[in-house]
């Protein structure tokens, strides 16, 4: 996969990768 298409791909998915950061560092908090 090219770093474009990554980035891309990562732009659209934004909200999701936050959630999911946000849900890993509540789950490593404790």
């Amino acid at each position: 996969m090219r770093p474009v298409d990554f980035i891309a791909h990562a732009r659209t998915d934004l909200p999701a990768l936050l959630a999911e950061v946000r849900r890993l560092r509540l789950k490593s908090a404790d």
